[in-house]
Order: structure tokens, then C-alpha cells, then sequence
């Protein structure tokens, strides 16, 4: 069923535009070089409290006229935003204002691993899966082992990679060098002994 209500568009045309790149900068250049990524942003434009995303490069959002100061108020996980802010004016309609880049430059001497565990539920007598997830959300490299020691009632099958030491119940990765911004994921394939049952 359908009503009769009007339908109205809203159309309003930018007064000016702001365009610029926000990115990593891990040789702390201050200029984007064809190997530096995009990295995304929230931008706070003030005064009127908006943001704008940049979540393509390049970035552009619309303003009113007037003048703004624009931050990025959450900064990448042990990085510094450089600049911390930018001004930026409009004055005539069809202002554009270009250049408004942001660099994402890493703070040295930050080690930060991390490690996520998941999976199904075993089942007993069935082969069951889990995935660990690991990786080095510093700013450096990182040396280290990954250790999951599995149930007595479960019996290790395989997994991809396949560990650096099977110690019992212990299986063991070594990490060597992982680059800062690196990710990797071990599955695991483990067998639930028929005497869970009893358990």
C-alpha cells in the first residue's frame, strides 16, 4: 500500500571544498610517497563540531563559509598526527581548499603484540578447527613465540603453518623480525578423544 505524501528533495551546493590525503608516513618525510599507504581518518572540523571521514584518496567534504580548524582527534595506536591541526577558509563560493594532508608518523621503541584465539566447539570424536590470530600493532619489529597448549582429551592433527615444536600438549611458533603493521593467522586442526564423553 502506498500514501500520497510529497516527497521533497533537499539540495544544497558546497560553499567550498577541502580535499587532502591522510596517511602512513613511516620514513617520517612529511611527504606521501608512491610506497605509503592511505590510512583512514575521522576529521574534526570546528567550529560547528562536524567531522568528515576520509576514507578515500583523496578526502573531501563540503563547508559553509567561513574559516575552520581541522584535527584529527584519534590518532593511530602509537603514532603521532603531523601536523596536530590546519586552518582553512572559504570565502567565495566555490572555494577549494587542497593540501590538507595529514601524516601518520610511528613513535620509536613501541613493542605491542597481540593474540586472538577462536573456533568451533570441539566435537568429540570429530576433528575440530581453531584459528589464532596474531600480530605486532607496535612500531617495531618483534621477537617472540606463540604458544597454545591444548586439552589432554584432544589431540593435535595438523595446522597451517605447522609449528616450530610439538612439545606434548604444547604447540609452539616461533616469531622472528615481524614487521610493525604485520598480521598472521595459524589454523589449527585438533581431534577430541571418545573419552570426553565419560568426562
Amino acid at each position: 500500500m502506498f500514501d500520497r505524501d510529497d516527497f521533497h528533495w533537499n539540495l544544497s551546493e558546497c560553499y567550498g571544498t577541502v580535499m587532502g590525503v591522510t596517511y602512513n608516513d613511516p620514513n617520517a618525510n612529511g611527504v606521501k610517497d608512491s610506497t605509503e599507504n592511505h590510512l583512514n581518518a575521522v576529521l574534526e572540523v570546528n567550529s560547528g563540531n562536524r567531522y568528515a571521514y576520509s576514507g578515500l584518496e583523496p578526502y573531501s567534504f563540503c563547508s559553509d563559509s567561513g574559516s575552520y580548524i581541522i584535527t584529527v582527534p584519534n590518532t593511530s595506536l602509537y603514532h603521532a598526527t603531523i601536523p596536530t591541526s590546519q586552518s582553512c577558509s572559504a570565502t567565495t563560493l566555490g572555494t577549494l581548499v587542497t593540501d590538507r594532508d595529514y601524516t601518520f608518523q610511528a613513535i620509536s621503541e613501541c613493542y605491542h603484540g597481540v593474540v586472538s584465539i577462536g573456533g568451533w566447539n570441539p566435537w568429540v570424536v570429530n576433528n575440530t578447527h581453531y584459528n589464532v590470530n596474531y600480530g605486532n600493532v607496535g612500531t617495531e619489529p618483534l621477537n617472540g613465540s606463540v604458544v597454545v597448549t591444548h586439552h589432554l582429551l584432544t589431540t593435535f592433527v595438523s595446522s597451517i603453518p605447522m609449528p616450530d615444536m610439538v612439545d606434548g600438549q604444547m604447540l609452539t611458533w616461533e616469531v622472528i623480525g615481524m614487521a610493525a603493521g604485520a598480521n598472521v593467522s595459524i589454523n589449527i586442526t585438533y581431534h577430541t578423544d571418545s573419552t570426553a564423553l565419560t568426562t
